[in-house]
Parts: structure tokens; sequence; C-alpha cells
């Protein structure tokens, strides 16, 4: 079932569609990550990363499982504040941006 993750080319596709996320929630047309497309879609990536770690300890459905709650915390978190951010700044692009820095220095944090 995971046996993709350990393509050769999979963290070169991986990093671009990252890439391309970062670059595409910039963008004023960008729908809402609360929108029920895109939250799904954030819960889905959260199961299958938490199932990718929850199977490399033996405890695939605890991975899932937190994964989604972990996915939805963040994405609920985040949008807050981005929100506060971006009302102090004056702009969300200053927000984005400081969102984008957390979240990268989060996941360092996480792998740490």
């Amino acid at each position: 079932m995971l046996a993709f993750l350990g393509f050769r080319a999979t963290p070169f596709v991986t990093s671009l569609l990252a890439i391309g996320e970062l670059v595409t929630d910039k963008l004023p047309k960008t729908p809402s990550r609360l929108v029920p497309p895109q939250f799904g879609a954030r819960m889905l990536m959260g199961a299958l990363t938490g199932a990718a770690i929850g199977v490399s300890h033996e405890h695939l459905l605890m991975g899932v499982l937190a994964g989604i709650v972990g996915s939805i915390l963040g994405t609920l978190a985040g949008s807050k504040a981005r929100a506060t951010a971006a009302r102090l700044f004056g702009r969300d692009l200053p927000a984005a941006l400081l969102e984008d820095v957390v979240a990268i220095a989060l996941v360092f944090l996480a792998l740490h």
C-alpha cells in the first residue's frame, strides 16, 4: 500500500508538490484551506503521513488516526494564526510567509 514511498522519484515528486503548494497558497484566488476539498485533502495527506510513520513502528491505525487529528488541528490553528497575523500586518502576504517559516521549522523540530 505504501510501497510507492520507497521509489526513487517519490522525494522529488513530493518536493515539487510542496513547492507548488507554497506558491499557490500565496495567490489571491486560492480557496480557503477550510473549504471541504482543501480540508479533505489535508486530512488525506495527514492520514498518509501518519500511516507511513505508524507502519514503520507497527502501529498503522494509531499512525493514521494521529495523522488525521494532527492535520485537523494544524489546519484550524494555522488558519486562525494566519488570519490574526494578517490583521496585525494589514496584509496577508507577510502572514503567509511567516506561516511558511513556522511550518517548516515545526517539520524540522518534529523530525529531530
